[in-house]
């Protein structure tokens, strides 16, 4: 019941150092996620179960082996399906839900590190107050500086997007990017070379991994395509674009068992694929 880190000791992985990080409680490192911030050290936010709070871990050094600040990330609220970026203003953004309310919020540290004198330091802003979203929320940062964050709108099947007004998204437009997505329940955000965001997303009513490509920055239109459409695909989809400007997604095949990767060869990912 410890988030745990693992820095890998060469290029390919092949072996890595794991650290444990705790705060005075078990700090369950659910549904963890971590970027690199300016300062060239880990920032990682996950949930923790037993205080029912979302959390920030700020490591000490590249290894992220001991030493590291620990805190809540914000009291009063139940911040589950975390996820971390950082602003144009090279401050870390953490997209979460807050599950007593139903509400997708967005902190905004204040400082590189996101906690100080062993205190998180973050304005929280809701950014969509309808009920049950925001669950499987992942963010990015637009070109324009900005979070672009897709999430699930469980209340009425659909995937969402919303994009920030401003650095420190104190406030943001959304839009429903797929309205008959069924139960979403995975969702990964990253932009591609034309600037515009690309959404891969399970949906579990059809058991299959779907694919959105905004329209623009602020992704107030996009277009759903599916990407594998075999029987129970699609959780824990991830995607990241390669330096081929294309995007490369991995999934959980959960029919066959098997990890599978799809490498998307035009820009907009769509429809040209090629499985492993």
């Amino acid at each position: 019941h410890h988030l745990k880190v693992a820095h890998c000791s060469d290029a390919t992985c092949s072996t890595a150092a794991i650290s444990t990080h705790a705060i005075g409680y078990p700090n369950a490192g659910a549904w963890s996620s971590i970027t690199i911030g300016v300062d060239g050290l880990g920032l990682i936010s996950s949930y923790n179960p037993v205080l029912a709070h979302p959390s920030v871990t700020h490591c000490s050094d590249t290894a992220c082996s001991a030493g590291d600040s620990n805190t809540w990330l914000a009291s009063g609220t139940s911040g589950m399906y975390s996820s971390v970026t950082i602003g144009g203003d090279g401050l870390p953004l953490i997209a979460f839900q807050d599950q007593g309310a139903g509400a997708l919020q967005v902190a905004h540290c204040v400082v590189v590190a996101c906690v100080q004198n062993g205190f998180a330091v973050p304005t929280v802003s809701t950014i969509d107050g309808g009920a049950s979203v925001g669950a499987y929320a992942s963010i990015t940062t637009g070109n324009d500086g900005f979070g672009l964050v897709a999430y699930a709108d469980q209340a009425n099947g659909q995937l969402k997007v919303a994009h920030c007004s401003n650095a420190v998204c104190s406030a943001a437009s959304t839009a429903v990017v797929d309205a008959t997505a069924g139960a979403v329940t995975s969702t990964s955000i990253s932009i591609g070379p034309d600037g515009r965001g690309l959404i891969v997303y399970h949906d579990a009513t059809a058991g299959q991994l779907n694919i959105a490509h905004c329209a623009d920055a602020a992704c107030s239109t996009a277009t759903p395509f599916p990407l594998d459409t075999a029987a129970q695909v699609g959780e824990g989809a991830s995607v990241a674009i390669g330096v081929d400007g294309y995007a490369l997604v991995a999934y959980y095949d959960a029919a066959n068992g098997d990890l599978k990767v799809a490498h998307l060869s035009n820009a907009a990912g769509i429809p040209y694929v090629r499985w492993r």
